[in-house]
């Protein structure tokens, strides 16, 4: 199955790479670069969610600290990592490609 995903968002990367073991997944991003820019401050409740995504090195990277409502982090690497991460399990990234929902019709199928 081709699967498509609009927006280089947090959870397009995680989509992208859950399914990309036995399907082509797509991720097209109207911006230039992956996970830029990074508007706000990066914050993680449960750093054990993080863990099956990120090598020991990479979290060593996003500078993780504690605080008082859980993790901070520098969320503009978090982005990068995955995009990375899911590009070398080969999720293809389709940069500054800019979509007009005004005429776009694609097939769906609900995956639960």
């Amino acid at each position: 199955m081709d699967i498509v995903l609009i927006g280089g968002t947090i959870e397009a990367f995680l989509v992208a790479e859950h399914y990309c073991k036995d399907n082509a997944v797509y991720v097209i991003e109207i911006e230039a670069e992956l996970g830029l820019p990074s508007v706000h401050p990066g914050r993680v409740i449960d750093i054990e969610q993080f863990k099956p995504y990120f090598s020991e090195e990479q979290l060593g990277f996003l500078s993780l600290y504690a605080n008082a409502s859980g993790w901070g982090c520098r969320w503009d690497w978090v982005m990068k990592h995955l995009a990375a991460n899911a590009a070398r399990k080969g999720v293809q990234f389709l940069t500054r490609t800019p979509v007009s929902y005004t005429h776009l019709t694609l097939p769906t199928k609900r995956i639960v």
